[in-house]
């Protein structure tokens, strides 16, 4: 009788909270489950067995659907309770994935596992072993250590702390804890996006299809597994977006410091994140038009002044000092060569963009670096997959491609009929969320022309792009008075996350 007390005494004290409370603690909850379930299944050998794992995963999934139809035979399945069950299955998949692959399985540019950064420890791995061994940053800009350091300070910290409770000179046992920083962030999302989606107009039971795709899409459990700073600058760039919105709404101080620190700190990850300058910019100037128009840009002036002081110093620091000590531009990118297998500037631009076959997509569902030549079709396979193969799951991975490719045309012919036919929703949303989807995909294909290696094609330069098409699909189920179409839809998505699942399990 105690316990149940207690209990209701907790879940009292957590509705009286406010939201933003209830957020934090949804965030820490994450964290605690993310480093607990790591450390159990270290403790108990099941850490890089992936068959132990996918066991776990499936019951874990298993109990997450009976506990639905559970609150479904009782008529208690309400919307939010659906969304929850998504965000769950989410998490389930992203933790999952982290446990079971090993951290130098299926990653990106992660060179050797050494400090010596002028021998061969210039990859990601070397960056990190480099701060955690000498506690400051490399004096030198080779290969990945010309990337803003945040991510590599954060797992170098991480290293330390674990090294504590480990073998002295266990350094390996210590990197494996690294995984857990890029994984609770790609789990934080999901309640993050959750709270984003009920402002932005979506109908709460149309939200969990939203919300679905994103928590399946597999690109972000593989961002979630790697040691490297792709999934720590998606989620600032996604940070910068919620907060653009927010700052457009509100205009109050406290909103535009939060921006400016996701802008900061996006940027001291990946100088990538400077791309959705492009959407806030815009969004201050006509903040500041209409208020000069108004006379009354007294408080705006003072807080875009607060927002520079703030992001200009965290955003660039580390660009000024690489430009400082090795002349290094200050958008600068590293180039592979002509003579490298990933080098396509020798194929026409037009085959390379525009080259598209599905059944190919069928036939060979994998993406292949050293043959591969389309950008379109390496985009969508490494979304589903990254630069790996899954040879036991080719089947499921050529449906998988299949459903991919349906989603993506859904998803831009819901943008163009909800920005023609919706009279509803709101044209922040309906026009910018289009702008921000714009800017991401053309910084990818301008990306691709400047820089023409086939590797520069890979999805986890643009994941967003997926929340966005997402967004506009539900915006279209909102909209159309045709149930065929929605139930269609809803089948797709369904799908999408059956597949997915069991590709990766």
């Amino acid at each position: 009788m105690k316990k149940r007390n207690d209990s209701l005494q907790v879940k009292c004290i957590y509705k009286n909270m406010t939201n933003k409370q209830q957020n934090i603690v949804e965030y820490i909850f994450i964290f605690v489950i993310v480093l607990i379930t790591f450390i159990l299944c270290r403790s108990l050998g099941i850490k890089n067995d992936e068959l132990k794992t996918q066991t776990l995963m499936i019951a874990a999934l298993a109990g997450t659907s009976g506990y639905a139809l559970y609150l479904s035979a009782g008529n208690r399945l309400t919307a939010e309770k659906i969304m929850q069950c998504v965000i769950i299955g989410g998490i389930i998949m992203r933790v999952g994935y982290m446990i079971y692959t090993h951290m130098f399985i299926r990653g990106n540019d992660l060179g050797e596992f050494s400090s010596k950064i002028y021998e061969n420890g210039t990859g990601h791995l070397g960056y990190i072993y480099y701060i955690a061994e000498n506690g400051k940053l490399p004096d030198s800009n080779l290969y990945q250590l010309y990337h803003p350091p945040l991510y590599h300070i954060l797992s170098a910290i991480t290293v330390r702390i674990a090294g504590i409770f480990l073998k002295p000179g266990d350094m390996q046992g210590a990197f494996e804890f690294v995984q857990i920083i890029n994984c609770t962030v790609a789990c934080i999302m999901l309640p993050i996006l959750r709270d984003f989606f009920n402002e932005i107009e979506i109908d709460k039971k149309y939200a969990p299809w939203a919300m679905a795709i994103v928590a399946f899409l597999p690109c972000f459990y593989q961002m979630g597994g790697r040691l490297n700073n792709d999934m720590l600058v998606v989620f600032f760039m996604l940070l910068c977006i919620i907060y653009t919105y927010r700052w457009y709404k509100k205009r109050n101080m406290k909103t535009i410091v939060c921006l400016a620190l996701c802008f900061g700190f996006g940027m001291m990850s990946k100088i990538s994140c400077g791309t959705m300058a492009f959407f806030t910019g815009l969004v201050m100037l006509y903040v500041l038009y209409k208020d000069f128009r108004a006379k009354a840009a007294g408080q705006t002036v003072r807080q875009l002044i607060v927002f520079a002081a703030i992001c200009v110093p965290l955003a660039l620091w580390y660009p000024i000092r690489n430009y400082i000590m090795f002349k290094q531009p200050l958008n600068y990118v590293l180039e592979l060569g002509t003579n490298s297998f990933v080098y396509r500037g020798n194929i026409p631009w037009y085959q390379r963009m525009f080259e598209f076959s599905l059944s190919e997509m069928i036939s060979h569902p994998f993406a292949d670096a050293a043959h591969d030549n389309s950008v379109l079709m390496y985009a969508l396979r490494t979304a589903m997959f990254g630069e790996a193969e899954f040879i036991d799951r080719q089947f499921a991975a050529s449906i998988l491609n299949v459903i991919n490719f349906m989603l993506v045309v859904a998803s831009f012919v819901s943008m163009i009929y909800v920005m023609i036919k919706n009279k509803t929703i709101n044209l922040k949303y309906k026009y910018g969320l289009a702008l921000v989807w714009t800017i991401m995909f053309g910084a990818f294909i301008q990306f691709n022309f400047a820089f023409p290696y086939i590797c520069t094609a890979n999805f986890r330069y643009m994941p967003l792009t997926t929340v966005i098409g997402a967004v506009y699909i539900i915006y279209a189920m909102q909209t159309t008075e045709r149930k065929y179409i929605s139930a269609a839809v809803k089948i797709l998505i369904f799908s999408w996350c059956v597949f997915g699942s069991i590709v990766y399990i």
